[in-house]
C-alpha cells in the first residue's frame, strides 16, 4: 500500500492524480516483482516527463535560457553580498593578527566561504526551479529538463574550448561526466519545481 501511494505521488508530478492512480493500478497487476513495478513506475514517469518537454521544446528552451540568466544574476548578487564581506572580515582580522603568536587561522574564512558558496548555489538553483515551474503551469518539471540540456550544452562547449581531450575516449568520457554533473546540479531545481507542482496539484 505504501509503495502504491509513493508511486502515485511520483506519477502525479507529471500527470493528473486520476491517471497516476490508474497507471499504478495497471502496473501492480502486471508486475510480478517489486523491482519490476518500480522500474515500470520510473520508466512511465520519465516517458511522460520527456513527452511534456517534446510537446513544446522551443518555448521551454527559451524559458530555460531566461532561468539560466536569472541564476547567473542571483549567484553574482549573492556572492557579492555574502562572500565579499567574509573576505573583508578575513582581511581586517589579518591586520590585527600577530604572526609570531600564530593564533589566527585564515583557513576558517576559506571554509566559511566554501560552505556559503555551496549553500547559496543550492538555494539559487531551488529558487530558479520554482521560478520556471510557475511559468509553465501543468508541466512544471519540463522546464528543468530544458534547463539541464542547456546547462550540459554550455558546459560541454566550454570544456571543448578550454580543456584538451587527446583521444576520442577522453572526449566521450568528458561528455558523460558532464551530463551526469549537469543532472546532479539540477536536483535542487527539480526540487523547486516539485514544490510548485505539489502546491498546484488538486488533492
Amino acid at each position: 500500500m505504501r509503495n502504491a501511494q509513493l508511486a502515485e505521488w511520483i506519477l502525479s508530478l507529471v500527470t493528473s492524480p486520476e491517471r497516476a492512480a490508474a497507471t499504478v493500478g495497471d502496473l501492480m497487476e502486471n508486475a510480478s516483482e517489486l523491482g519490476m513495478f518500480w522500474l515500470g513506475v520510473l520508466r512511465t514517469a520519465g516517458s511522460l516527463l520527456w513527452r511534456e518537454f517534446a510537446e513544446d521544446p522551443a518555448n521551454l528552451m527559451g524559458l530555460a535560457f531566461r532561468g539560466f540568466l536569472l541564476q547567473f544574476a542571483l549567484l553574482l548578487a549573492f556572492f557579492a553580498l555574502f562572500l565579499i564581506p567574509v573576505g573583508l572580515a578575513g582581511l581586517i582580522a589579518g591586520l590585527f593578527w600577530n604572526p609570531t603568536a600564530n593564533v589566527f587561522d585564515f583557513s576558517v574564512f576559506a571554509t566559511v566561504g566554501q560552505v556559503l558558496g555551496i549553500g547559496l548555489t543550492l538555494l539559487v538553483s531551488f529558487q530558479v526551479g520554482r521560478w520556471m515551474a510557475r511559468r509553465s503551469p501543468g508541466r512544471e518539471l519540463a522546464p528543468v529538463i530544458a534547463f539541464t540540456i542547456l546547462d550540459f550544452a554550455i558546459s560541454s562547449a566550454a570544456g571543448m574550448i578550454f580543456l584538451r581531450q587527446d583521444t576520442l575516449s577522453q572526449f566521450l568520457l568528458s561528455l558523460v561526466l558532464g551530463f551526469v554533473w549537469s543532472a546532479l546540479f539540477q536536483i535542487p531545481a527539480f526540487a523547486g519545481a516539485v514544490w510548485v507542482r505539489t502546491k498546484q496539484t488538486p488533492r
